[in-house]
């Protein structure tokens, strides 16, 4: 679903797919992903294994870092956008 960044929140939070600008967010098999700028980018992984969510700790540009506003998690782990990558194909 298109959807303004500015709202994402609401489906990040409900771990709903979506398509903003620049910012989308889907589901993986067994968790759900949000990306800024493409796949090479995660910003929030959520793991429904251990039912904890993962944050992106690298900067990549000051719009990455409002898409990362916009999601609004702020109870996180903090990992490496490689971390975040391993991750993503362990729940894939």
């Amino acid at each position: 679903m298109r959807i303004a960044n500015t709202n994402a929140k609401d489906y990040v939070r409900s771990r709903i797919p979506f398509q903003g600008n620049n910012l989308f967010g889907e589901s993986i098999r067994n968790g759900y992903a949000v990306y800024s700028y493409g796949y090479h980018f995660p910003l929030f992984v959520y793991s429904l294994i251990d039912r904890s969510w993962n944050g992106n700790s690298d900067k990549y540009s000051s719009s990455t870092s409002k898409h990362g506003s916009q999601c609004s998690i702020y109870d996180y782990t903090s990992k490496t956008t490689g971390e975040l990558q391993e991750l993503i194909k362990t729940l894939s």
